[in-house]
């Protein structure tokens, strides 16, 4: 997929209030790069079930049952490395002793034992602390290097479009006119330092500004608060 290809996807994604088309649209672009089955979900804490925090599932029933059934999100090596990072990795990163955590080596194995030998996961992070995740898998990944960088902005706005239409409620404190004209110009690609001599006040006064718009909108860095604005219609690039 050409960049400006998936970007569009981005596009319709923010603007869609279905979430199946959420799941379509985000299928479709995945697709590109051979990932086959892929859920958007929250993560939970131990002793929870991820049932209730799953907001789409691209996987297949037979997988999606097997692994709510059977708990498989606390000891999924790539659900647990999401605790610990919030750079998006391959599977293979997700590095565990297969002699020693023999349930671990399981659910990988019965993974691709469905068709996900490879997988890539871009982890989430929100404001209250909660973790969640987007997170495909394929039977080979076919992806350049660059297109790293493109998945995850695709999974945080899937993520976070997702996450708007499983829980609607305009909930979130309005954002001040210097908070909206500064996630404003963050979305159109300007850096810190360009807003800052655009608008003529300090780089510290702009990460303040940023750090409030993400308190508010329950975000935890600059791109998801842009995202999240965005599908809010907060603001208007």
């Amino acid at each position: 997929m050409h960049v400006q290809e998936l970007l569009d996807a981005i596009d319709q994604i923010q603007s869609v209030d279905d979430p199946q088309k959420v799941l379509d649209l985000t299928a479709a672009a995945l697709s590109q790069y051979g990932f086959t089955a892929f859920v958007i979900t929250g993560l939970p804490y131990r002793g929870q079930s991820i049932e209730g925090h799953i907001l789409l599932s691209g996987w297949p029933t037979e997988w999606y049952e097997r692994y709510v059934f059977s708990d498989y999100v606390h000891v999924d090596p790539v659900a647990q490395r999401c605790f610990g990072t919030a750079e998006p990795f391959f599977w293979t990163e997700a590095s565990f002793d297969r002699q020693k955590n023999r349930t671990a080596a399981r659910v990988m194995n019965e993974a691709a034992d469905i068709g996900m030998n490879e997988g890539f996961c871009v982890p989430m992070h929100m404001e209250d602390g909660s973790q969640g995740c987007i997170s495909m898998g394929a039977e080979r990944i076919e992806m350049p290097h660059e297109a790293r960088v493109l998945l995850h902005m695709l999974g945080i706005y899937s993520f976070f479009r997702a996450r708007l239409l499983k829980n609607p409620s305009p909930a979130r404190r309005l954002l001040t006119p210097r908070e909206t004209e500064i996630l404003t110009w963050a979305a159109v690609g300007k850096t810190n330092r360009d807003i800052s001599e655009t608008l003529g006040i300090t780089e510290r006064t702009i990460l303040d500004h940023f750090q409030n718009a993400g308190r508010k909108l329950e975000t935890r860095t600059r791109t998801q608060a842009v995202a999240m604005a965005l599908q809010y219609r907060l603001i208007q690039p």
